[in-house]
């Protein structure tokens, strides 16, 4: 169905087919809003009985049906067409014929009173467009409006189409106007949505144009109610909209208007007068306490100036909710009226702040006065920012304190990663100057303040100890044994109690922080001789002079919340010097081609409990399912949890280890434990070079490095070899040879041969020939490593 309304905007189109009509809604967002409103007649689907008197003709096989004629005066007048107006025809157009057929809206035109014919002409405006050419199937329909402009002053009498008239005498003749309506407010602070350029409106009449009036409360602290509206100009309020809804602050209420149009096309303006209250019976206030500071006047320089401090309780029992801004307070006094300043001073519970408060709430606030003297105070009262009043209450009360004053407090700890700052209790009766940076504080009396910690630390919690003081000033009510977690914030408080005096300087807290050891268990399990290790890297150009030493661990931790353990945070202490977790890695040419691994019964899910962490070792390939070593990994432990695993160092040949010493990133003690080493297990390393040798005695070779326990698990040797087009030939394994080397004593055999298909895989451009073997290193007293001791292995295929 089309609908009416302005081509250039964004609209919201809502149809209800009821008693015959459509009713098309636009809302409109640009520079104007604009609502439009067309009665036309139902579509054969509606079940409503139609209101209108539509007449009839039939044509070349067609059926024509005129259902509404509009008078468009308005619309020609909006789109600039002088001494023209529209006339709109709403037709529905039914194929009689037993084929399609094509409707031209060209063929048709329409006979005015002056005798004269007018064509039909294409019209879009309102997002209204008329009919196009169309195709109709035998049997169906089309509807929609046909368009034609008149002469002021001549009506439509009859539609022609094709040498068929039909005449329009008796069709219901409705009426289009197009109105600017201006929403008007008893507020300057509540607006609509479209400014002040107003809404635009076009409609029919008979039909209420519904308008939504999006209201905006402009107000940053006070709710409005809305209770009238009264419409001025060509339109009426066909109904009364609903009222007394609160606008909160900054919010909005869409309110629906429903418009009655007048009996003719007019073109022009209209009014809206909206009225809202700020319901000021909804508000009350009383003072809490007063502190009269000439301390500030004081410092500032002012002769003949004190500072009031007011502690306010505000009530609200009214709807929405009310923003409580303390700027907006104003103290009236017998020499004048006096807006509250943004300036915190003891004497009140509460600190300076925007609460916001809902029905039946209240809230507590902090108010500042500068004023003269001898001024006395009578009234506190509220304003709007534009300068309404909102509510008052009795100022007049005896002075409860007077004020000394404090340039800053501040704080620090004995760690650097834990950071401090003081704020002040909101019970403890005392206010931050923000023109001073400093605070005030009421004599005689203990003011609450609260230190807040931050720990810094990524894996340990803190103990926080104590607090002490200088200047004037005394700490009470101390704390200890209070943890803060890692990466926590926590606040404490304590009372700060100033001396019987004026006092104007600092006052600096030393927060002290430790990390109680006791929490922490670090037990040796055993300890393994890696030094051959050390010797291997040497030989291939790594790191020289290292001996390794390992050892298997648990830690246990019970303290507070969770310990984050990473074990590059442990340092090996000996004779020579501190040595962290050994992490090294060395890519040099010489570095194996592919290294040991362990290959347990239970699959890659089983873990490795006998290897050493920094010796290098396959993870997985294609053909087997491998472990990788294990380590010291990071570990959050919570209370009563522990982790075990190795710890390797590399420290220099002949260094006695002497104890293990937990540090936190910036180098703090958390702990330390014995470190004594007595080695019980020994690793030791070997180079193994398979042969694999085929019948014609053609040759491909593996070298591989090999590192295990003395007495452990097997060690796998995985031979992998790129022949480069050289075919060994397929078969089975027919012989091994094995020559061992002196040390380390070691045991060979072969596991399983790991070619897919057959002995030797054929590549495309290659030949692979793959083989698992296994190596055991016998119990031995020593950690062995020699780059001349070779274990050579001659794998013979038939």
């Amino acid at each position: 169905m089309p609908s009416l309304a302005l081509i250039i905007v964004v609209a919201v189109v809502i149809i209800a087919g009821v008693g015959g009509t459509v009713i098309v809604l636009q809302h409109i967002s640009v520079k104007h809003t604009i609502y439009t409103n067309v009665t036309v007649p139902s579509t054969q689907n509606s079940s409503s009985t139609p209101t209108t008197h539509p007449v009839s003709g039939q044509a070349s096989g067609l059926t024509i049906q005129v259902s509404s004629v509009i008078d468009a005066k308005a619309l020609a007048q909006y789109r600039g067409l002088g001494g023209l107006k529209y006339e709109l025809l709403f037709v529905t157009i039914t194929n009689d014929l037993n084929s399609p057929t094509v409707v031209t809206p060209g063929d048709f035109a329409l006979v005015g009173s002056d005798g004269q014919t007018y064509n039909e002409v294409a019209l879009s405006a309102f997002q209204f467009s008329t009919l196009e050419t169309t195709p109709i199937q035998a049997g169906q329909s089309v509807n929609g409006f046909l368009a034609f402009q008149l002469p002021y002053g001549v009506q439509p009498r009859s539609l022609q189409y094709k040498g068929t008239t039909i005449s329009l005498a008796g069709v219901k003749v409705q009426y289009l106007s197009v109105l600017n309506v201006t929403p008007v407010f008893n507020d300057s602070d509540v607006v609509a949505s479209s400014g002040s350029q107003g809404m635009l409106i076009a409609g029919v009449n008979g039909v209420p144009a519904v308008m939504q009036l999006e209201i905006y409360n402009n107000h940053s602290s006070v709710p409005v109610e809305l209770v009238g509206v009264t419409a001025q100009g060509p339109v009426e309020l066909a109904r009364s909209p609903t009222l007394h809804v609160s606008l909160p602050p900054r919010g909005s209420y869409a309110l629906t208007l429903n418009l009655s149009l007048p009996d003719s096309s007019v073109y022009g303006s209209a009014e809206v007068d909206v009225l809202t209250s700020l319901n000021s019976s909804a508000y009350s206030g009383s003072v809490r306490s007063l502190v009269n500071d000439t301390v500030l006047a004081e410092l500032q320089g002012l002769t003949g100036q004190s500072y009031l401090s007011y502690n306010v309780t505000v009530s609200y029992d009214g709807g929405s909710s009310f923003t409580v801004l303390p700027q907006d307070f104003a103290l009236v006094t017998t020499q004048g009226t006096y807006r509250a300043e943004q300036v915190q001073l003891p004497g009140v519970g509460a600190a300076y702040g925007t609460p916001t408060v809902t029905y039946s709430g209240g809230a507590t606030e902090t108010l500042v006065f500068k004023v003269p003297s001898t001024a006395v105070p009578l009234q506190v009262v509220y304003n709007t920012s534009n300068g309404l009043r909102v509510f008052q209450f009795d100022a007049h009360v005896p002075v409860t304190g007077y004020v000394l004053f404090v340039k800053q407090v501040t704080s620090n700890s004995n760690d650097s990663e834990v950071r401090t700052s003081i704020l002040p209790s909101s019970e403890a009766n005392s206010l931050y100057s923000g023109s001073f940076g400093g605070y005030f504080f009421v004599t005689g009396e203990k003011v609450p303040f609260v230190v807040t910690v931050v720990n810094g630390h990524t894996e340990v919690p803190v103990e926080v100890s104590g607090i002490t003081s200088n200047g004037p000033f005394t700490v009470t009510d101390n704390f200890s044994g209070a943890f803060v977690l890692q990466g926590d914030t926590e606040n404490y408080q304590f009372f700060l109690q100033p001396g019987n005096e004026s006092y104007l300087g600092d006052v600096h807290l030393t927060v002290d922080i430790g990390f109680h050891p006791s929490f922490y268990n670090l037990t040796v399990l055993n300890s393994i001789n890696a030094s051959s290790f050390g010797e291997y890297l040497q030989s291939i150009g790594g790191p020289q002079g290292l001996t390794f030493v390992v050892y298997n661990v648990s830690v246990r931790y019970d303290g507070p919340g969770s310990f984050q353990f990473s074990p590059e945070r442990v340092v090996l202490v000996t004779n020579q010097g501190d040595f962290r977790v050994y992490n090294y890695s060395y890519s040099g040419s010489q570095w194996p081609s592919s290294y040991a691994f362990i290959q347990k019964s239970g699959g890659c899910s089983d873990t490795v409990d006998d290897w050493i962490p920094g010796v290098p070792t396959y993870m997985s390939f294609g053909f087997i399912c491998l472990d990788q070593t294990p380590g010291m990994n990071s570990s959050s432990l919570s209370t009563g949890s522990s982790t075990q695993g190795y710890l390797v160092f590399g420290i220099p040949r002949g260094a006695t280890p002497e104890s293990f010493v937990y540090l936190t990133g910036n180098n703090l003690t958390v702990f330390s434990a014995n470190a004594a080493f007595h080695p019980d297990e020994y690793i030791s390393g070997v180079k193994v070079v398979i042969n694999m040798i085929n019948s014609k005695g053609q040759e491909l070779t593996s070298q591989e490095v090999v590192f295990g326990i003395d007495g452990g698990s097997p060690q796998y040797a995985f031979a992998r070899v790129l022949g480069n087009g050289l075919d060994i030939g397929e078969g089975p394994v027919a012989k091994v040879s094995v020559n061992y080397p002196t040390e380390p004593p070691i045991q060979f055999s072969i596991v399983r041969n790991q070619t897919p298909g057959g002995d030797v895989f054929a590549g495309y451009d290659y030949y692979v020939a793959n083989l698992v073997t296994q190596i055991k290193f016998l119990p031995s007293d020593q950690s062995y490593w020699n780059s001349s001791a070779v274990l050579t292995v001659n794998v013979y295929f038939s």
